[in-house]
């Protein structure tokens, strides 16, 4: 698995699709997993895990983390100003320890910021 974060509209979309041309592009949160994926938009499928009460780590490794030859892209969005609202800081919070997870179980892990990509693991 390849894990890249970075910031919203920084081209890993871009750079996921380089490392995996043969790859199809599927948003989280319509739940049509498979095998030789490229992930994103992880945050709003967390979200929607929060607010069914279903534990976020625990689903990824049942669901997605099972399929073969992933690449996942993810948003980081807890950098910056704490949220004021508790439901924001839910799903900060949930995305961290969520990325955390990916970089542990990846092989491969990329920083994406203004399109230069830099292998962090």
């Amino acid at each position: 698995m390849i894990f890249i974060f970075g910031g919203i509209f920084q081209g890993k979309v871009e750079f996921a699709k380089s490392l995996g041309a043969n790859h199809n592009l599927v948003k989280a949160i319509d739940k049509n997993y498979q095998d030789n994926m490229i992930l994103y938009g992880l945050e709003d499928l967390v979200l929607k895990l929060i607010t069914e009460n279903i534990d976020v780590i625990d689903y990824f490794k049942e669901e997605i983390l099972i399929k073969k030859n992933l690449i996942i892209v993810g948003n980081e969005i807890g950098l910056g100003v704490v949220p004021i609202k508790k439901e924001d800081r839910e799903l900060r919070d949930q995305v961290g320890f969520l990325y955390q997870e990916l970089t542990t179980e990846s092989k491969e892990v990329y920083r994406v910021w203004n399109g230069i990509s830099r292998r962090v693991k």
